[in-house]
């Protein structure tokens, strides 16, 4: 066994895999492209005319709408009050439909306005199939980001157009690293701005912009898309599924042991329990867990979902076959859905090669071979979770 610490011991050297070193920079749109998804707002504050900058999120799961994120002081007063006449214009200076009911903000901020509760989310009638900063759970954990960022927004100019001011990140901070510092120019107008950085080519927004430096060598500063602030929204907008078991489904055509001509009626379900590090298959019951949006890049349909746990992530380990919980979100936590099949989906995830078309697929498999020699009688459970080589025709599908 070995005696050093663990943070010096090598992921590999445990059998585990890194995550992809996602490419940096943009190259696969452009400036102007990132500056389009900025949007300005237009209110009356506490009886004065104002401004403010917002900015679309791609969330491909939102099909009728579209969803704009802001700072939260732009739709809440200093009193604590709604912002009266609200009008939102996109770059090309058309109106974007929406309603009262269509505006959410974090409720501490009313009556805390403290920078980490000022943020808001505003939905829209989707004008446009898919536009918006990407977004990733992933960088909104930990204490470190080495990134430059951008904050594109509407600044107090003529004419009044989006445009983009670059910078270095200077620190995380918080009591939960929830705030961003950097040193991009910023001014009165812009909160409600997308900080981004490029990640995997595409611009993906990781925080908003909402207070100016607090003092003559500070930088300005954000609320961080956290994965707490991105489930309060997306919570808010139905999307996402909460408090779901996954239970293993057979369809036509499945190999089925000569013990177990059809699973158990009581069904097999996904669990962890206190009693195993890892995750198990349990007769009559499982875990529930919420199935959470956690990363979609910008101006793509494509999304990759994780299941959260009582505060913790679910990391699928096809090396170890094996499921377990841990404290932060990181690719081995991502997953694609494949929902060919009528009767459920399969849950398929990837471990990252040196290129994207060298990943490998692998696709979650529960099995009650040992439960079914027990009967259908007791709360059986069984090791039988592994990840098996995706595509697979011998592998049951998962109801959430």
């Amino acid at each position: 066994m070995s005696t050093l610490p663990d943070e010096l011991v090598h992921p590999e050297w445990n059998g585990l895999y890194l995550d992809r070193d996602y490419s940096r920079g943009i190259a696969h749109t452009t400036m102007q492209t990132a500056e389009s998804w900025a949007v300005q707002l237009h209110f009356k504050s506490m009886g004065d005319n104002s401004t403010g900058s917002g900015f679309f999120l791609n969330i491909p799961d939102l099909k009728d709408y579209e969803l704009i994120l802001t700072a939260a002081h732009n739709l809440i007063d200093p009193s604590g009050k709604k912002v009266e006449c609200l009008e939102i214009d996109d770059r090309y200076q058309n109106k974007l439909e929406f309603g009262d009911k269509d505006c959410w903000w974090c409720p501490e901020y009313p009556t805390s306005q403290k920078p980490e509760h000022d943020y808001a989310a505003i939905r829209v009638k989707r004008s446009e199939s898919v536009r918006g900063f990407g977004f990733s759970m992933r960088l909104g954990e930990g204490d470190h980001l080495s990134e430059t960022v951008g904050v594109t927004g509407y600044r107090n100019i003529e004419p009044r157009q989006p445009s983009t001011s670059m910078g270095s990140v200077v620190v995380c901070f918080g009591s939960a690293h929830e705030l961003v510092e950097y040193r991009a120019t910023t001014e009165q107008g812009i909160s409600g701005s997308a900080v981004w950085m490029g990640f995997n080519g595409v611009p993906t927004a990781i925080a908003i912009h909402n207070r100016r430096p607090q003092s003559k060598k500070g930088g300005s500063r954000g609320s961080r898309l956290t994965p707490k602030v991105l489930r309060e929204v997306f919570q808010w907008l139905g999307v996402g599924k909460y408090e779901v078991k996954l239970q293993a489904q057979a369809f036509a055509g499945m190999f089925l042991p000569a013990n177990m001509p059809q699973p158990p009626p009581r069904g097999l379900y996904l669990n962890f329990s206190s009693t195993y590090s890892s995750a198990r298959v349990r007769l009559g019951d499982g875990s529930a867990f919420d199935v959470l949006p956690a990363q979609a890049a910008a101006q793509s349909a494509k999304v990759l979902y994780s299941l959260s746990y009582q505060g913790k992530w679910v990391l699928f380990d096809p090396i170890r076959q094996e499921v377990v919980l841990q404290d932060s979100i990181s690719d081995r936590c991502l997953f694609f859905m494949d929902a060919s099949s009528s009767r459920g989906l399969r849950i398929v995830v990837q471990i990252p090669g040196k290129t994207e078309s060298q990943d490998q697929k692998y696709q979650l498999r529960l099995q009650g071979e040992m439960i079914y020699d027990f009967g259908d009688d007791d709360d059986l459970e069984s090791s039988e979770v592994s990840l098996i080589k995706y595509p697979s025709k011998n592998t049951p599908v998962s109801k959430v």
